[in-house]
């Protein structure tokens, strides 16, 4: 289900970036799952609000596929994107 901070701000290109930082924040903390949902709803939001070409949702998307690598979850970081 929606992050409740983007179902109350909707996708706003501030929030969606503060949301991506705090996604940073988590994966430096060792907080793998809780970045994992957060970058998943980010790329969904990102790529429905600007497209899946934008700079920002292909930047969420590599955030993504890096830490799912990280937690050595190969397969879906592959299918990140598709």
């Amino acid at each position: 289900h929606m992050c409740p901070v983007i179902a109350r701000a909707g996708d706003h290109p501030d929030t969606l970036t503060s949301l991506g930082l705090k996604a940073e924040m988590l994966t430096k903390d060792r907080k793998q799952r809780e970045a994992q949902a957060l970058l998943v709803q980010l790329v969904r939001s990102w790529g429905s609000s600007y497209g899946a070409e934008h700079h920002a949702t292909l930047s969420a998307q590599g955030q993504l596929s890096d830490l799912l690598r990280d937690m050595r979850k190969d397969d879906e970081a592959d299918a990140v994107g598709d």
